[in-house]
């Protein structure tokens, strides 16, 4: 999301811009009408899927699972996820050959929206993405130990993956024989990094700071603000007073959801639970780095209560 918007200010992206534009494959798309399996019914989409939809996941796109309705359980069954395609390119006309759930911008669904966006990005900046990221992102912020592949020399430092079987671990992914040991063939716009606390807290504290650490600023203030407000309407907010910015969930009022902290703090997670926060009224960040599925939100609550309670103690 972060270079998205970089490209964005050098106004080689423009939010409004349809996705078909980028990705031919996107500019036909079909909603999804009833039905399952072979006889799904659809209807050609109303809306264009605009970038902007991307970043907020309101673009109709899902996640495969074959425990969802009708859309999800055939993205499960073709596998159309960027880990099963040699190219971000070949996965994203997969991914068009999908229906969507819902008109582009009407409803919030989280999905491979961020990872179409990272092909939207190899296009708008003419590298891999792998390569955007890193020469726009990790270098200028000193991440040397973040990436799509654990770095040379560091995989005795990488964390086992576990799960959590009522109260019981058990190992879901070792460290020994990790898929993050090689870069993928499709790097994703929407997971598959691997980083350290420190990486991850110099992001974090160059969104707290408006796009600007050590020396490095990625965006303007005015982007970074723009980012982290909710941009959904009413009808489609995630849960009782959870919006979402571009790129980020946004608590609109976590008095509201019994969360410690200010108006607008903004967060995400990843699918092990590495999560982060940031609150920029009382000016804290805060990191998870979990790696446990299913994860225990209530931990996520201590920490916070923990947190600010430290702060006024």
């Amino acid at each position: 999301s972060v270079a998205a918007m970089m490209l964005v200010e050098e106004n080689k992206i423009r939010l409004t811009d349809p996705v078909g534009d980028y990705i031919p494959s996107f500019a036909k798309s079909r909603v999804y009408v009833s039905g399952k399996g072979n006889n799904i019914k659809t209807e050609p989409a109303k809306r264009r899927m605009q970038v902007r939809n991307l970043l907020m996941h309101t673009s109709g796109l899902s996640y495969g699972t074959p425990r969802g309705g009708a859309v999800e359980q055939l993205q499960a069954e073709r596998k159309v996820s960027p880990q099963y395609f040699p190219s971000l390119a070949a996965f994203c006309d997969a991914a068009a050959e999908l229906p969507l759930l819902f008109e582009p911008g009407t409803k919030w669904n989280y999905s491979i929206s961020v990872d179409v966006l990272g092909r939207v990005i190899e296009l708008a900046d003419g590298r891999p993405l792998a390569e955007v990221l890193k020469a726009r992102i990790f270098d200028p912020l000193g991440m040397s130990e973040t990436g799509f592949a654990v770095p040379d020399g560091a995989a005795s430092r990488l964390a086992t993956a576990y799960q959590n079987d009522g109260g019981e671990l058990s190992v879901l992914e070792s460290a020994v024989d990790s898929r993050f040991l090689k870069p993928p063939s499709a790097p994703s716009g929407g997971g598959g990094l691997v980083s350290t606390a420190d990486d991850y807290l110099a992001f974090a504290a160059m969104l707290m700071n408006e796009g600007e650490w050590n020396g490095a600023r990625l965006l303007s203030p005015q982007t970074v603000r723009m980012m982290r407000i909710n941009h959904l309407p009413k009808s489609a907010m995630i849960g009782r007073e959870t919006g979402f910015g571009l790129g980020f969930g946004v608590d609109m009022t976590p008095a509201a959801r019994q969360y410690y902290g200010g108006d607008g703090t903004y967060h995400w997670s990843g699918a092990l639970r590495t999560h982060f926060w940031v609150d920029p009224t009382y000016r804290i960040i805060g990191l998870s780095m979990t790696q446990v599925d299913p994860y225990n939100t209530q931990f996520e609550e201590d920490m916070r209560a923990l947190v600010y309670q430290a702060f006024t103690g």
